[in-house]
């Protein structure tokens, strides 16, 4: 039998997906753009192999995770910290604390199968939703034990910042990443006029890069 820490390695390597796409999904319904996930991962796995050979070995832990839930009658609670990291040239982009509450409240609606608007759902598919058992909160230490909101500010001069390689190196005016994967890191700032947002294929060799961008 598998062990179990291989289940939620897989999930919780994985959620951040499912994550970006809620975030942005209403969005979406409003203006179609552009998502980057695989042009951003398709570059990325041509620039490290060490990254793409972790995409590949992900292939087969998905299979360990598929047959050991498959196997269980219900998946154990996951509380996943985030650190939200907002960058901004200005201050309209410096979005609300209350702007990022509400939509992590958002997120664990849709995780836990807890909407109030399920009737929109056509009646075939209704039944069908369950709880992920994942449940995301700011995180409330940094990774020096020291208490944290689990929001960072940061003033950037970096026009589009969020399109090129600087939102994650604070050296560059980005801010660099909570150790992953003990954090999922959200960089919230522009990237241009044309996108809304990407993350990374989630790989078991993960690069600095790893998390969401999104633009405010």
């Amino acid at each position: 039998m598998f062990k179990n820490s291989n289940v939620i390695y897989c999930h919780l390597r994985c959620v951040r997906i499912t994550v970006f796409l809620i975030l942005i999904s209403a969005v979406f319904q409003l203006a179609a753009q552009p998502c980057l996930t695989m042009q951003k991962s398709l570059e990325r796995s041509a620039l490290s192999p060490q990254y793409a050979e972790g995409l590949r070995q992900m292939d087969s832990l998905y299979a360990v995770a598929e047959y050991a839930a498959a196997s269980r009658d219900e998946f154990p609670t996951v509380h996943i910290p985030l650190v939200v990291h907002v960058l901004y040239e200005n201050e309209e982009y410096n979005i609300p604390d209350s702007q990022i509450h509400a939509q992590i409240e958002a997120l664990n609606r849709d995780f836990n199968w807890e909407q109030d608007d399920k009737v929109r759902i056509p009646e075939i598919w209704r039944n069908l939703g369950r709880s992920t058992n994942f449940r995301f909160f700011l995180a409330d230490k940094d990774p020096d034990g020291n208490f944290t909101h689990g929001i960072t500010r940061t003033k950037t001069s970096v026009k589009d910042i969020g399109n090129t390689e600087s939102y994650y190196r604070s050296s560059q005016g980005g801010v660099d990443p909570w150790v992953q994967p003990h954090y999922v890191n959200i960089w919230v700032c522009i990237i241009d006029d044309r996108t809304l947002g990407f993350t990374y294929l989630p790989s078991k060799n993960p690069e600095p890069s790893d998390g969401i961008v999104i633009d405010p």
